[in-house]
């Protein structure tokens, strides 16, 4: 994979890795680099990439939220002004430029967002279902289970 920036690596469940950097988000099957232009994503600046345990692929292209499905990547959401994703289990998490955590539900982002610590640049997923944030000398986790949320 040489000449391809990793900012963003994940693994999807059909074991292709997808790298992602300051140019653009790539698909890898072990022997074979596809630019994910070619599956219809505009090429981006400081992508970040995430796979969810339901099979989806998520890419942030600048303030625009992809989704890869049948193959190709479709835009779910445009000018949303998110910073981060991080995937956890089956849900998708961000935050966005006021600093706040929301988590992806049925097709769209929660109509509350989970409050908490400002996440300043950290947002990861953990196998737990829970995702981890920070800022300023601070790191916390929230889960979104059945409605509710839980922190720690």
């Amino acid at each position: 994979m040489e000449g391809v920036d990793a900012r963003w690596v994940t693994a999807d469940r059909e074991g292709f890795l997808w790298v992602a950097g300051e140019k653009g988000t790539y698909r890898f099957d072990g022997k074979v680099v596809l630019a994910a232009k070619e599956l219809g994503l505009p090429v981006g600046v400081n992508d970040w990439v995430e796979a969810t345990s339901d099979g989806a692929v998520w890419v942030l292209s600048g303030e625009s939220l992809w989704r890869l499905e049948e193959g190709r990547f479709r835009m779910v959401s445009g000018g949303a002004k998110l910073r981060g994703i991080a995937a956890a289990g089956d849900r998708l998490y961000s935050y966005e430029k006021e600093m706040q955590v929301w988590v992806r539900l049925d097709g769209g982002w929660a109509a509350q967002n989970l409050g908490g610590a400002p996440a300043r640049g950290l947002i990861l997923g953990d196998g737990e279902g829970r995702v981890w944030y920070g800022g300023e000398g601070t790191a916390e986790w929230v889960r979104w289970r059945e409605g509710s949320v839980e922190r720690g």
